[in-house]
Order: structure tokens, then C-alpha cells, then sequence
């Protein structure tokens, strides 16, 4: 899962690229990804005023808008991480275990939902071509 620390430079920024570990992606490959949709970059400034506002995950320090660095950067309604579960895929190379949140999945696939974003799987896109 992402920590404040992956999405925001120590200035405050956020960052243009983010690096996502192999060990939380669902094909437990890392890879790399860019944020430059201006509506993905107002999301995330709109999401990190709700936390301070509700004061989640704040620090004394003066780097990265005064959040814990390796706090998560999504949390539940409450304000705590979202529960991770450890998950196996076969690939070529055999059994690989990562971690995934299903209640964080089906949070993101909702508001897509509500956004008119059609979703679709890996498997399906593949078949489409």
C-alpha cells in the first residue's frame, strides 16, 4: 500500500512518479507509474486537506505538509490503515505471495463506479484484442 513518503517529496510536493513495490502489487511486479491527470492531482491535494483536517497521520516535522512519512497514505473512515492479507498468485515461476486489501479495492472500484469509470479486468482487456 502507499505511504505518504511514496507520493510526496520531503518539500510538500507530490511526486510526478511513483514507484509501487512488487510486494503490493497484484502481479507482484514493482513498477513505476505517473501522476499527470490533473483531476488524479487535485484528488490526491483534496484527500491530504481531508487528513488534516481530521488530523490523521500528522508529525511535528516540517517535511512532507507535516505527514508521518511512512504513514499510509489511504486510511478507512476512521482514520487507521486499511487491513492488509496476504495473497498467493502462480506465475511461470511458481507460487509468489503478496499482500492485497480487498475493502480498499472495493472502495476504488465504487467511486469508479460513481464516476461512470467502466471497469474492466486484465483478462477481459486481453480478450478484447
Amino acid at each position: 500500500m502507499l505511504r505518504v513518503d511514496d507520493v510526496l517529496y520531503p518539500s510538500g510536493a507530490i511526486r510526478d512518479e511513483l514507484y509501487l513495490r512488487a510486494e503490493t502489487t497484484k502481479g507482484c511486479r514493482s513498477r513505476n507509474i505517473h501522476l499527470t491527470h490533473p483531476k488524479c492531482i487535485a484528488a490526491i491535494h483534496a484527500w491530504l486537506d481531508v487528513r488534516r483536517r481530521r488530523e490523521w497521520g500528522i508529525s511535528n516535522a516540517g517535511t512532507r505538509r507535516s505527514f508521518l512519512p511512512h504513514s499510509k497514505l489511504m486510511l478507512t473512515h476512521k482514520g487507521r490503515a486499511f487491513e492488509m492479507a496476504v495473497k498467493r498468485r502462480e506465475l511461470d515461476s511458481g507460487t509468489k505471495e503478496y499482500r492485497a486489501c480487498d475493502a480498499l479495492q472495493q472502495t476504488v472500484s465504487r467511486l469508479y463506479r460513481q464516476a461512470g469509470i467502466k471497469l474492466r479486468s486484465r483478462a477481459t482487456v486481453g480478450a478484447a484484442h
